[in-house]
């Protein structure tokens, strides 16, 4: 029963509880619709698996300068399991990327 079928004056007493109960029903399915249709993007955004990086403590602070010569990258291991989000969702990425983590006292 569509909602301009559900706004229409109702004749009889049954006829009423009859309608009343489709508009309800017709309402909850509104409702669920809304929620699916807000939270599947949400979950399509999320990691895919929950990767795990490493961060790796360093015995000297790390030189941050984009050379990666330094021995604390080095003993860093390279995350390298990246996917797109726009424009093709979950596809390998055109770009390569990587990430290293160390941390220091």
């Amino acid at each position: 029963m569509t909602s301009a079928a559900c706004s229409r004056k109702r004749r009889t007493a049954s006829d009423t509880d009859v309608r009343r109960e489709s508009c309800d029903h017709f309402a909850r399915l509104k409702r669920a619709l809304l929620i699916l249709a807000v939270a599947l993007p949400v979950h399509a955004a999320n990691w895919p698996e929950h990767p795990q990086l490493h961060a790796v403590r360093a015995t000297a602070p790390p030189v941050i300068d984009a050379n990666l010569d330094d021995p604390a990258w080095q003993k860093a291991p390279e995350f390298t399991d990246f996917t797109q989000h726009d424009p093709d969702d979950m596809k390998p990425p055109t770009m390569r990327t990587s990430v290293r983590i160390v941390y220091d006292v």
